[in-house]
Parts: C-alpha cells; structure tokens; sequence
C-alpha cells in the first residue's frame, strides 16, 4: 500500500472513532426495565407515614414483612374481627417514629391489614380532610367507650382513619388492601373492641 493510501486509511479510522464516541447511548428496546418490589415499596411509604398517599396493601407475606423489618415479633396474639366475625392472627413490630409497636394482622402467611396506635398526626381533621369525604363513617369502641360515627373509611385507598369524637386526634390507622366497603366492615372493621389474647409463642 502507498503513503497516501496508508495516510488515508488512517483518517477514515480516525473519523469512525470520532463519530462512535459522540454518539449517545442509548438502551436497547429489549432491555428490561428495573424490578420493582410492590410490597417492599408499600412498607416503605408505610415506614415514612405517608398517610395521604396510601393507595392500597399490595400482596404482601409475613416473609416480605420480616424481610424489610427484621425486628418483627416471632410471638403472636389472635382476635376476632370484622362485623362477621374471623379469627385472625397478628404480631408486633417496634419501629422508630412510633408511639407504639406496629400490628401486623394475617390470616395464613397473608398480611391483611397493618394496624397503627396513636400516630402522631398535627391537626388530623385538616389533615385527612384532603382525602375528601370518607366512603363511610362507622361507629368504634375504644376500650368500652363508643365513638359514633368517628371512623372514616376509604376502602378504595386501603385505608380507615379512627378519630376521637371531635377529631382532635387519631387513635388508629388501618391500612389493608384496595376493597369495597361491604368487604372492609365485614372482614376487617372492628366493631366492639375485639377481646385480644396474650401473644402466645
């Protein structure tokens, strides 16, 4: 090969390199998109009380539980709950930021509903009010002493707010899975303070 052929290979190779490097990536069509974990990402808003946004329990194990929150009890009570009443199993899980542990309710391995007492809520009535108007507002027992009408039930969010009678204060939040509020009074309210058992281990 002469010089000015050598001379000009070189220039081309020189140029492909230029134009390959200013390029762009971009990922392939067939890339896979990142995993994303529903029950892990819900634990975590849970985590944070990120009431207002909660849309719903997605299905979720006592094994994904315990895998996000390590410190969850292996010691567990059970109660009656639901306007049909069913036996159901739960157990704590101290976590920061909480007055007081958490109630992981479950039937099977299934984790149904997560139960939370006296959250620290400012101004709860101005603060739930932009959920808008609950789908219900059902009577509760605390303790022996009836609240009428005192918990707003969003069964399409997944979630039942349990104020005192002039909404003051929140004294429990259930989160459960998207439902319709026939199902919700049925399998998860409590109507009359359920007459929990001692965890049994």
């Amino acid at each position: 090969m002469t010089t000015p052929r050598i001379v000009l290979a070189v220039l081309l190779a020189l140029a492909l390199v230029q134009s390959c490097a200013k390029e762009p990536h971009t990922p392939s069509q067939n890339q896979a998109a990142p995993m994303t974990d529903p029950c892990k990402d819900a634990l975590t808003r849970f985590a944070n009380q990120d009431w207002l946004t909660w849309d719903g329990l997605p299905t979720c194990s006592l094994d994904d539980v315990k895998a996000t929150f390590p410190a969850l009890s292996d010691a567990n009570g059970r109660a009656r709950i639901g306007t049909k009443p069913v036996t159901t199993e739960f157990k704590t899980l101290p976590l920061d930021g909480f007055k007081k542990p958490i109630k992981v309710w479950y039937r099977g391995s299934d984790v149904i509903m997560l139960e939370v007492e006296y959250p620290a809520v400012e101004d709860p009535a101005a603060a739930f009010s932009a959920l808008g108007e609950p789908a219900a507002k059902l009577d509760y027992h605390q303790r022996t002493v009836l609240y009428a009408a005192s918990a707003h039930v969003y069964p399409k969010r997944g979630l039942a707010v349990l104020f005192n009678p002039d909404q003051s204060a929140v004294i429990r939040i259930y989160l459960f899975a998207a439902t319709e509020l026939d199902e919700y009074q049925k399998t998860l309210h409590h109507p009359t303070a359920p007459a929990r058992r001692l965890p049994r281990r």
